[in-house]
């Protein structure tokens, strides 16, 4: 999908990390979180982990299959771009994602499968057991036991909207009687002697030579900077000729992350709702094979 930059107005595809003509950083790029798997074989390895049965799945990690009906990820060798695609009904393709960033390409393979996991499981069919016809009494009983349940979710509903919206218009207002610092790109700026980043959190760094390390920095005490950041942006990618180190590995080293490893990531994860039960039957028919993801 085309968007437009909003610092020179270009229109650039929305799997950019950065706009192509004046180079700021593309907000919308939906980046992994955090024990995601952002590589190839991390993916095909969650899958495993997770009980997904691929080959039902029809989704290939690592393969480029032409056949119809299929959803992948492959490493072009000719030009080592990562290719995220779709094979639809007819047998032609909608490629999702095409470019040099693994860890997004990745993503977007991952999200779906989720999405295509949680629609099977929506759509499960109860066992013999699970459907016992109940008697006439229970029936009416059963009747009545709903019909209160409706009446006191309503009225619950109904106050939590209440609550809410009181609590939104408040936060409403005291937004707009304090001064708000304006929105920034992610990435890095100078501003006098100093470099400072910006990263997708919305928090701030200022690079500190004399320790050689990033520091949290209260973006409050600069206003000159902050009323008129665009002014001293530099890019979303790192340079030498900032005069700091590279952020992104500078933050890798100083911030512990879920290991793959780590069995009990696996165990009590935050995804593991996506396990699949090796004695359920995976049906594509769920699969919206003939739109382009």
């Amino acid at each position: 999908m085309l968007i437009q930059c909003k610092y020179c107005g270009s229109n650039y595809s929305d799997t950019e990390l950065e706009c192509p003509n004046c180079g700021a950083a593309n907000d919308c790029v939906n980046r992994t979180a955090v024990g995601a798997p952002k590589t190839i074989s991390e993916l095909l390895e969650w899958a495993r982990r997770h009980h997904l049965p691929l080959d039902e799945m029809r989704t290939y990690i690592g393969q480029d299959v032409r056949t119809a009906r299929a959803y992948g990820i492959y490493k072009d060798s000719a030009s080592g771009d990562f290719v995220v695609y779709k094979n639809k009904s007819d047998g032609s393709r909608a490629e999702r994602y095409r470019g040099k960033d693994e860890a997004y390409a990745v993503n977007e393979l991952y999200q779906k499968i989720k999405a295509r996991v949680a629609e099977q499981k929506a759509h499960k069919i109860p066992t013999a057991d699970d459907r016992v016809t109940p008697s006439p009494v229970s029936q009416r009983n059963h009747g009545q036991k709903n019909m209160l349940h409706k009446i006191i979710s309503m009225v619950v509903i109904w106050v939590a909207i209440s609550l809410l919206s009181s609590v939104f218009f408040l936060c409403f207002v005291i937004g707009f009687s304090q001064d708000k610092l304006p929105y920034a790109s992610s990435g890095y700026y100078r501003y006098g002697s100093d470099t400072y980043y910006h990263d997708y959190g919305d928090s701030w760094y200022i690079w500190n030579a004399a320790s050689d390390t990033w520091s949290s920095y209260n973006a409050d005490s600069e206003w000159d900077l902050f009323e008129d950041y665009d002014n001293y942006y530099e890019g979303y990618s790192y340079d030498e000729e900032y005069g700091a180190s590279d952020w992104d590995e500078w933050y890798d080293d100083h911030h512990d992350s879920p290991s793959y490893d780590d069995d009990r990531d696996y165990d009590n994860d935050w995804d593991s709702d996506y396990d699949w039960d090796s004695g359920s039957d995976w049906d594509s028919g769920w699969d919206d094979w003939d739109s382009d993801w």
